[in-house]
C-alpha cells in the first residue's frame, strides 16, 4: 500500500491509512443556483463525502456560502465543498476571500492555473490563502491542463521515449 500523509477535510480524514473517501463533481453552471444546489444536495444524498464545485466565475464563487448553509441546513458538513480553480480562481479568491474561505478543500492543477508569468504567480497567490485560511489544497497533474508550452517543447522527447503522460506530469510537478 503507498504511504500518504492523511489530510483533514472537515469531518472527513484522506489518505494516511483511512478509507477511501467517495468525491464527486457536480456539473453545475446551470445558472441557476437552485438546480446547481439540488445537484449538489443529490450527490451528497447519495453518499459523495465531498463534492467538487468550478470555481470559474464571480458568479461560482459568490454562491459557496450559501451552497455550504443549504448543506448544513440538510445535516451535511460545513466543509465538504471542494473548489476546483481554474485560471482566474488566484483573482477569485483575492477578489471574494469571504467566500473563498468557506471551502472545504481547493483542488487546482497547475497546467491550468496561468501560462507563463502567470503560473507561478497565481500558483503563490493560491497556496498562500489556502494556507492563511487553513484550506488544504489538492495539486493534480493529467495531461488535458499541461502547459502548452511545456508540451510543445517535449513533443520530441516524448515521442522518442513513448511515455507521454509520465514525462509531462513528472516534468509539471517539477
Amino acid at each position: 500500500m503507498r504511504v500518504s500523509q492523511a489530510v483533514r477535510v472537515g469531518k472527513v480524514t484522506i489518505g494516511g491509512g483511512h478509507p477511501v473517501v467517495v468525491q464527486s463533481m457536480a456539473l453545475g453552471g446551470s445558472g441557476s443556483f437552485d438546480r446547481d444546489m439540488q445537484e449538489v444536495l443529490a450527490l451528497a444524498r447519495e453518499g459523495s463525502e465531498l463534492v467538487r464545485v468550478a470555481i470559474n466565475s464571480d458568479e461560482s464563487i459568490k454562491v459557496i456560502p450559501d451552497m455550504v448553509d443549504v448543506l448544513v441546513k440538510h445535516g451535511f458538513d460545513e466543509k465538504m465543498i471542494v473548489g476546483c480553480g481554474q485560471y482566474e480562481v488566484a483573482r477569485l479568491l483575492r477578489d471574494y476571500p469571504t467566500c473563498a474561505a468557506a471551502l472545504g478543500k481547493i483542488r487546482i492543477n497547475p497546467g491550468n492555473i496561468g501560462f507563463g508569468d502567470k503560473r507561478d504567480k497565481n500558483f503563490e497567490e493560491v497556496i498562500e490563502f489556502a494556507i492563511k485560511h487553513d484550506i488544504p489544497v489538492r495539486i493534480g497533474v493529467n495531461w488535458v491542463v499541461l502547459d502548452k508550452v511545456l508540451v510543445g517543447s517535449s513533443w520530441t522527447i516524448m515521442r522518442i521515449f513513448r511515455c507521454q503522460n509520465l514525462l509531462m506530469m513528472l516534468r509539471q510537478r517539477l
